[in-house]
């Protein structure tokens, strides 16, 4: 079985390793990797080795990913999983459970997935292995600053972790509880940040099964082998196969983002690292630039977006019973004779086709529709009130809307929806047969 250097020395980038398999990948393979990458690369193969320092996707850490170097070309390894967990047990000769590299019986394989054919990398060849070591650090930094953040949930509050998530740029602890408040989650973070003033050490080592359990972890154990414990100072102790930072100063920071209800638990959302870091940069450069434009301090921005934001409201409303008042005179100076049906057209960016339909409290009769252009489509509204009420929508969607395409419906007084992009000619004769439709319906 392969030699897991990333335990004994999680801190090395490059490695030689001899090539020990090399095939296909499954179908199962395929699965994984759609869910791990959100596609299966074409080409790509399986690949074991004697030895590896890529870390294979598992405990909510993603698999490492990085380069293959062999005869001078630098391969792709876009993921690394584990191919199975089979417990297996070697001498200390042989890389066995003495071994600092041993996964002391939990059957790790690491299968490393590389974008090329199974015909470029020959059996026996001895390569390079090199680490993407940003990507591989970061979620180094997360797992830790994960752990932190749960260990302090447990023993300030006796908050259980149900699940965790580490992403690209933030991390997210489930909790058991179906509250938890912003004040305790703040505590939380503060608690954290001292934790990483202090640098606190990370131990990672294996114990017996036995010793595990008599230490009363906050999390149950979930394999019946040899138990590896990170440990977190006095802050943390839980059984974990994943990665972690020597020393807790290493996250730099933790940062409390906000929290979210999920499954009758609370999701809660954090950064730390470089992650965290940009954003404090970002936020403080936008903070910044919004002073500068309203002549304002930071904390007087909430004030003046509060202002800014009602006086905007005010002018919308005053520009919409504008709208209204327009849209209420055109229809009072297409009223002609005794017959109250009007029909028009409006130019792309004109006035609001749904203004009309406001304007319509303003008659007691009225059939009304209305045409307006857009880009690539037209939009449409029918108004059918008082007396028109009695006109048969069906009749109009029949006769009218069908011949031009026309989606949509509603029902009484108004029926709206678009249509596809029509001629002036197309857009006369369609007006001109619901003023004939309507005017029929008056007599």
């Amino acid at each position: 079985m392969e030699i897991l250097s990333y335990y004994s020395d999680p801190y090395c980038h490059e490695i030689e390793a001899t090539v020990t398999s090399v095939s296909e990948v499954t179908s199962d393979m395929k699965k994984a990797l759609k869910v791990s990458l959100g596609l299966v690369p074409d080409p790509v193969c399986a690949v074991m080795f004697d030895r590896t320092i890529f870390y294979p996707e598992g405990g909510g850490q993603p698999g490492d990913r990085g380069f293959l170097e062999v005869e001078g070309r630098d391969l792709v390894i876009a993921d690394t999983h584990k191919l199975h967990n089979n417990v297996v047990h070697g001498e200390p000769s042989d890389g066995g459970e003495d071994c600092p590299d041993s996964d002391h019986g939990l059957g790790i394989v690491p299968v490393h997935f590389v974008l090329c054919n199974p015909d470029e990398i020959n059996l026996g060849t001895v390569v390079k292995l090199k680490l993407d070591w940003n990507h591989r650090y970061s979620f180094m930094q997360e797992h830790t600053a994960q752990h932190l953040v749960s260990g302090l949930l447990y023993s300030m509050f006796s908050i259980g972790t149900v699940s965790v998530h580490l992403g690209q740029d933030e991390f997210t602890v489930e909790v058991s509880e179906p509250e938890v408040s912003d004040e305790k989650m703040l505590e939380i973070e503060k608690a954290g940040n001292d934790a990483i003033l202090s640098a606190d050490e990370v131990s990672c080592n294996f114990v017996s099964h036995d010793e595990a359990e008599s230490l009363g972890l906050r999390r149950s154990i979930k394999v019946d082998t040899d138990v590896r414990l990170v440990g977190i100072a006095h802050r943390d102790c839980v059984a974990c196969g994943g990665l972690h930072v020597s020393r807790t100063s290493e996250c730099r920071i933790l940062l409390y983002m906000g929290q979210e209800k999920i499954r009758g638990n609370v999701r809660t959302i954090w950064k730390t690292a470089e992650p965290a870091m940009n954003m404090i940069h970002e936020e403080h450069s936008i903070i910044r630039s919004l002073c500068a434009m309203q002549s304002a301090r930071p904390s007087e921005l909430v004030s003046k977006v509060k202002d800014i934001t009602e006086n905007l409201t005010e002018e919308r409303q005053r520009n919409s019973a504008l709208r209204i008042k327009l849209a209420e005179h055109m229809i009072q100076s297409e009223l002609g004779g005794g017959n109250p049906v009007v029909a028009m057209s409006l130019e792309a960016g004109s006035i609001d086709i749904l203004s009309f339909a406001q304007a319509a409290d303003a008659f007691t009769d009225l059939a009304l529709c209305v045409i307006s252009e857009g880009s690539d489509k037209e939009l449409w509204l029918i108004l059918l009130k008082g007396r028109y009420e009695q006109l048969d929508f069906s009749l109009v969607r029949k006769k009218l809307l069908s011949k031009i395409g026309a989606k949509g419906g509603g029902r009484p007084p108004l029926f709206q929806g678009m249509a596809p992009k029509m001629t002036k000619a197309e857009v006369e004769k369609f007006l001109a047969g619901f003023i004939a439709m309507a005017g029929a319906e008056h007599e």
